[in-house]
């Protein structure tokens, strides 16, 4: 406060980019009216003591864009992969977060504000407590929000031992995301089911490890548990 800043100014017609000099921070301001809606998501991979990725899917072209209030309302830019139904994946990698800190982010430039939260990986050993499923195959819509309502509140991370879609079936991912609406309170770790069809599932989700078509797995490490 009190003080002058000078910045540089990019950017197309939908977006500009100012970088504030000596802030090495990105501030987007939109120009264009916020039309995406959100259809997919959001859920959080691949989270470390000081990292996280976010992604989410949006109907139409949106900025790859989170706020994160933790660290001082720094707005961070990902990436956007055009889908071929027309939809867009987003993805966010974030860094420089504290250790097993509770953080909340919003997702920016959708129509309809959205928010996602989850804890970062603890240095050292700490109690913890999550949530775990498996074989789900699109069941009954309430049927994992009733798992989460018996487990209980207050978890730090949520694992899939596979089959959350029927790829024989014709149950596909849209109907898992929509019923699994706490993946954006927490960090998910899916172990990939014969089910789940390749390469959806290494597409979609972000992991500790690169896995591919001959790696299907991968290992991860909270308090003094892998």
């Amino acid at each position: 406060l009190g003080s002058k800043l000078k910045w540089t100014t990019t950017g197309s017609p939908e977006y500009r980019e100012t970088t504030i000099t000596g802030q090495n921070k990105t501030i987007l301001f939109p120009t264009l009216q916020k039309t995406a809606q959100l259809v997919r998501g959001p859920w959080i991979g691949n989270v470390g003591t000081d990292t996280a990725t976010v992604r989410w899917e949006t109907s139409g072209l949106a900025q790859a864009a989170i706020l994160n209030a933790a660290v001082g309302f720094v707005w961070t830019i990902g990436t956007s992969l055009p889908l071929p139904d027309g939809r867009y994946r987003h993805s966010v990698t974030l860094s420089g977060l504290v250790a097993g800190q509770q953080q909340t982010v919003q997702l920016m430039d959708l129509s309809t504000p959205k928010w996602a939260s989850f804890r970062t990986t603890p240095r050292g050993v700490i109690p913890f407590r999550f949530a775990s499923f498996g074989d789900y195959q699109c069941g009954e819509p309430g049927l994992l929000q009733g798992l989460l309502s018996q487990v209980g509140q207050g978890n730090h991370f949520f694992v899939s031992t596979g089959d959350m879609v029927d790829s024989y079936g014709g149950c596909n991912w849209d109907s898992f995301f929509g019923a699994a609406t706490f993946l954006s309170q927490g960090a998910f770790y899916p172990a990939q089911g014969n089910n789940d069809p390749m390469p959806d599932w290494m597409d979609l989700f972000s992991f500790p490890q690169q896995v591919s078509l001959s790696k299907r797995y991968y290992s991860f490490t909270y308090s003094n548990t892998k």
